[in-house]
């Protein structure tokens, strides 16, 4: 996999200020556990807390997002991988309870940064999930559409 590019010289000589949310991460945070709770109460989705994103300005003022995980702005998969190892097996909730057990370790583990909620796909929800990104080259240009891709199989396969 090719290494992510850091974020501009700037970026990393942050003013130490995060930009301020619209809200409290506090209150993010518990929206975002209410939100777990309905799909596991509504949609009966096995879920799992996922690293959550923290805005901050460089110097000029300008807006980055930096991962709450261990990588900070290094990381690949900002705001998008499980907080917790064994999200598969034990680390996912089909609960209420469960969600606030996960969500209360999950903050202990991420130092009480904001958390996202994952879906659990497969078997465990019963939800199939195909990600169609675009991907591009060095330069920028589109090397592969996955929607392109998406159509094709459809005309082939129908």
């Amino acid at each position: 996999m090719p290494e992510k590019p850091s974020p501009p010289r700037s970026a990393n000589r942050t003013t130490g200020q995060s930009q301020s949310p619209p809200q409290s991460y506090a209150d993010l945070t518990s929206r975002t556990r209410a939100a777990a709770i309905e799909y596991v109460t509504k949609l009966e989705w096995q879920i799992t807390p996922v690293h959550g994103v923290r805005w901050l300005t460089d110097e000029g003022g300008t807006l980055f997002p930096v991962c709450t995980c261990r990588e900070g702005p290094r990381c690949h998969s900002i705001g998008k991988h499980p907080v917790l190892k064994d999200f598969r097996t034990t680390k996912s909730a089909g609960t209420p309870a469960e969600v606030d057990a996960l969500w209360a370790e999950a903050q202990r583990v991420s130092r009480g940064g904001p958390l996202n909620v994952g879906l659990v796909t497969g078997k465990a929800s019963s939800v199939f999930a195909l990600d169609i990104d675009r991907r591009l080259d060095e330069e920028g240009h589109v090397k592969g559409d996955g929607a392109v891709t998406v159509q094709r199989l459809e005309m082939d396969l129908g």
